[in-house]
């Protein structure tokens, strides 16, 4: 909107920032070097494409620090595996030449002129068997590639060195996991058309079967070792149905989807609503799932159905409600309310946030009046939106969005019908649908079976109490109508919560179990007489990317900063020096197994009196972290108001606390991979970088806290017999965290033992 010099550097900067940056394009190019595909043995045109490559990072090496690891012997391995083996061998002639008259690999540079000389040889268009130079620059023009610093650069199909489309359905250049048209789909067709093209069920790729795939996706949806887009929800009910009675399960099948058919019978219903897939998604859940939401304006509350929160593992709070509908006043009904729901529509990517959302055990929606393209194409005046619209999908009707939404409901466009009383389109931000009856003046409702006038008004209710054994409703008094209301007993049932000697039992989530059963599984004493556990990963021995670019990246940051500060780096070097004398850290011995190894980047945190250094776990790169794949487990901390309140119990009192309480538990040797860190030796900033481990649990990791309170508690019983179950009472109940509180009764049995 500004057409100034100003603005022109503004947008010069912002551009360079974003696409300039030199850690954004050593990224670009090195992911283009790891999908580079492998050069057929007679494919020398490939051969050359990939030596001029290989000159532009050459070139880019010059400006660009972080590429400078591909002189790195590794890296250079990494480049071979895309060589054929007669190149390979020659290659290895020239390493073991240089090694011997400079003792040393040779750098990048060489390798780079070894491959663009053996290019030359090969398409020498007079001792070679290649093509001519002009079917070369023909070639060359139809299959431009070109280096991307903002999004994933393209996959190959490797066969020949040619840049083929990957999508086997509309011929686009990606995936057919990641196609939109192929998701559009109904799940009917998707597998029939993998069966047809003879693809794998397990990764969707071409030449080999399902039984025999090394690669096979995993499901975001269900976990499980298969295609997202071939998920079906059903699945494991339809084959159970099978086994019992194929007859009935077919009649079952047809039964249940026959509202969902877009054929045009005597049968169906002429009568369409505002129903929208949606997918939907939980700030406590990883992934989305796909649902029919209705956009009911008539309704003041948005529900959920009780099958779609069970299916994506959604916990609420219990209320009652009363629900007011066209043929019922005040009904109360039993309820959960949840929060933190999102929506976004099934092409679009901007969410849309739910209000407060409560379950009902059903919708009230009707499955045929749901728009599909057919309809819309059935009427000329809607025959431009039918290309928004989505085929039909299976999915249940598993959200009613009302007008405490206002967003979900806004109307951003509509076309109206010349005919009166005929359908309209609507555009929300959740999607087109066309509203109204098929056919003008038709009111008939002979079949349409679920019709249902709408009105529907919410409001939460207190629970009843027991007063003088009458059940009573108390509620608080307030000056404006509020819709939900805390009640006396759950005021009650906190306060007790906070002063019970013992915290009560919640119930643990399947998270927390595999934690603890990780725990009791592998906790043992080691050598040094420390207790010893593994990380608590959610995937046993997760892949990781190598992120130790981002680490030398963070640590270059954090020298600049002591260069500025001395004084600063001498408490960092103190700091960092403790953890090396205390054996909390090492040098790592060994390079580590690929995919293994994590580097934690770290900083220091100044506090009054010292620094403190600080790893930061949640730090992602190529989209993930540490954290994101540790579990946390329950939460075992005693209440703090308990304990402050038995500490103040009797007229003496101790304290005392476990010092550098994460340090004094290890972690098991085979993980300590995961937790790498680069450092100058001695803090000296003029010697290499040297790769360290931590060998204790540390601060900064999500499972930490919970790994040294499981640990705390454990040794309280082991050694119950012998220092005393006072003293193991006492670590179980009276400490908060690190800091243990002691009121005098217990006092001297615990100072005899």
């Amino acid at each position: 909107m500004l057409g100034d010099d100003a603005a022109y550097v503004e947008a010069m900067k912002v551009l360079q920032e974003r696409y300039g940056n030199p850690f954004v394009i050593s990224n670009a190019f090195r992911d283009k070097l790891d999908d580079w595909p492998k050069i057929s043995p007679k494919d020398y045109l490939g051969l050359r494409r990939f030596g001029d490559f290989l000159h532009q990072c050459c070139t880019a090496a010059r400006y660009v620090h972080h590429l400078h690891h591909l002189d790195d012997e590794r890296e250079n391995k990494k480049l071979m595996s895309k060589l054929p083996d007669w190149l390979i061998t020659r290659w290895g002639r020239n390493v073991v030449k240089w090694r011997q008259d400079r003792g040393s690999f040779p750098p990048f540079s060489v390798f780079t002129e070894f491959i663009s000389n053996e290019a030359d040889i090969a398409c020498d268009p007079i001792t070679s068997n290649q093509t001519s130079p002009l079917k070369e620059r023909r070639q060359q023009s139809s299959n431009v590639r070109t280096l991307s610093t903002s999004v994933q650069g393209q996959q190959a199909n490797g066969r020949k060195g040619k840049w083929k489309p990957l999508c086997t359905y509309c011929k686009g250049e990606h995936h057919l996991a990641t196609c939109k048209s192929f998701m559009s789909q109904t799940l009917d067709h998707r597998p029939k058309f993998v069966f047809d093209h003879g693809l794998c069920f397990g990764c969707l790729k071409s030449g080999h079967l399902s039984r025999n795939c090394k690669k096979r996706s995993s499901c975001s949806t269900c976990k499980r070792r298969h295609p997202t887009v071939l998920h079906d929800e059903n699945w494991t009910e339809r084959q159970q149905s099978k086994k019992v009675d194929i007859k009935n399960e077919a009649e079952e099948t047809q039964t249940t989807r026959s509202h969902a058919s877009t054929t045009k019978d005597n049968h169906r219903s002429l009568k369409r609503s505002t129903i929208v897939p949606v997918w939907l998604s939980h700030e406590s859940v990883h992934g989305e799932r796909l649902v029919y939401a209705m956009l009911d304006t008539q309704s003041d509350t948005s529900f959920i159905l009780d099958k779609t929160k069970e299916a994506m593992g959604i916990e609420g709070i219990a209320v009652n409600l009363l629900l007011s509908t066209m043929t019922l006043a005040n009904e109360r009904i039993s309820s959960e309310k949840i929060s933190g729901l999102k929506v976004r529509a099934f092409n679009g990517r901007e969410e849309i946030c739910l209000p407060p959302t409560y379950t009902r055990n059903i919708m009230p929606a009707n499955g045929e009046h749901i728009p599909t393209p057919d309809i819309a194409k059935a009427h000329p005046h809607l025959n431009d939106i039918a290309k928004h619209l989505i085929p039909l999908q299976d999915c249940e009707i598993g959200l009613l969005i009302g007008y405490d939404c206002a967003r979900a409901l806004t109307p951003r466009a509509v076309l109206s019908s010349p005919d009166d009383g005929g359908p309209f389109g609507l555009q929300t931000d959740l999607g087109w649908s066309v509203v109204g009856t098929m056919e003008p003046n038709y009111h008939d409702s002979a079949h349409d079976h679920i019709g249902i006038s709408h009105r529907i008004m919410v409001h939460v209710i207190p629970e009843e109490l027991q007063v003088d054994g009458h059940p009573t409703t108390v509620t608080f008094s307030h000056q404006s109508r509020i819709k939900e209301e805390i009640t006396p007993s759950q005021v009650i049932r906190l306060l007790e919560a906070d002063f019970a000697p013992e915290k009560r039992q919640r119930p643990y989530s399947r998270n927390d179990l595999r934690f603890l059963e990780i725990m009791e599984r592998q906790v043992h004493v080691s050598e040094s007489g420390h207790y010893e556990m593994p990380l608590p990963f959610r995937d046993e021995n997760p892949t990781l990317p190598n992120n130790r670019v981002l680490a030398e990246k963070r640590l270059n940051h954090l020298k600049t900063k002591f260069k500025k500060d001395p004084a600063y780096h001498e408490q960092y070097t103190k700091q960092m020096n403790t953890l090396f004398n205390s054996n909390y850290a090492e040098v790592a011995s060994e390079s580590g197994e690929e995919g293994k190894v994590w580097y934690i980047p770290h900083h220091g945190v100044k506090q009054p009196n010292k620094l403190r250094v600080v790893f930061d776990c949640s730090s992602q790169f190529r989209g993930t972290s540490l954290n994101a794949h540790l579990l946390t487990g329950p939460d075992m901390t005693n209440t703090l108001t308990g304990v402050l309140c038995r500490f103040r119990k009797e007229v003496m009192a101790f304290m005392c606390d476990v010092n550098e309480m994460f340090h004094q538990f290890q972690v098991n040797k085979e993980h300590r991979n995961y937790l790498r860190f680069l450092w100058w030796l001695n803090g000296d900033v003029s010697r290499r970088l040297s790769d360290c481990q931590m060998n204790v649990h540390l601060f900064g990791a999500a499972s930490s806290p919970g790994c040294s309170n499981f640990a705390l508690k454990q040794i309280a019983k082991d050694y119950a017999d012998e220092f005393g179950h006072d003293a193991s009472d006492f670590i179980q109940n009276d400490f908060y965290v690190d800091d243990g509180n002691l009121y005098q009764p217990k006092m001297k049995p615990l100072i005899s033992s």
